[in-house]
């Protein structure tokens, strides 16, 4: 498994596999994640705290996902997971795995230890030979409005 990077690796990686979800068919998920109340983590406990959160999130994930998934850091604290030949359960399934080993972890820093927990949007595209359904932004806006959704509905959840 390569080492993940931030959005823009992410971008050209995930762009590029899409293109080739659009030329051959098949099914492709994605998962956007962020970290609740990571503000709050800052304002608490300082930044070296949530460094250590990000990194310990981002340890959990790539222990939880396969080789050929794709991980990138999408914002701040929002992280982003493309996920080739994924059916929509498969990608939700996955997303119910990281948040409860997310929610799971024990993060230390300064002495301190406290634990946090995870937001999960998910989508998932099952394209026809040659059907360009949408663009690899589109696919992407589709987690995240499930990611807004799992928000509004209480965080530390998944949403499709």
């Amino acid at each position: 498994m390569s080492t993940r990077q931030g959005r823009t690796f992410f971008v050209r990686q995930a762009e590029e596999m899409f293109i080739s979800l659009m030329k051959r068919g098949g099914v492709a998920g994605i998962i956007m994640f962020d970290i609740d109340y990571f503000k709050t983590v800052n304002d608490t406990y300082g930044h070296e705290m949530g460094d250590a959160v990000l990194r310990k999130i981002s340890e959990v994930v790539q222990k939880n996902v396969r080789p050929a998934d794709i991980i990138g850091r999408y914002g701040g604290e929002e992280f982003i997971v493309y996920l080739p030949a994924t059916a929509l359960y498969e990608a939700h399934s996955l997303a119910a795995q990281l948040r409860e080993a997310i929610q799971n972890t024990a993060v230390e820093a300064d002495g301190v230890k406290i634990r946090v927990t995870a937001s999960f949007g998910v989508a998932a595209l099952d394209i026809q030979l040659g059907n360009a359904a949408c663009t690899l932004d589109e696919f992407v806006r589709k987690a995240d409005q499930a990611l807004y959704t799992a928000k509004r509905n209480g965080r530390n959840r998944v949403e499709v």
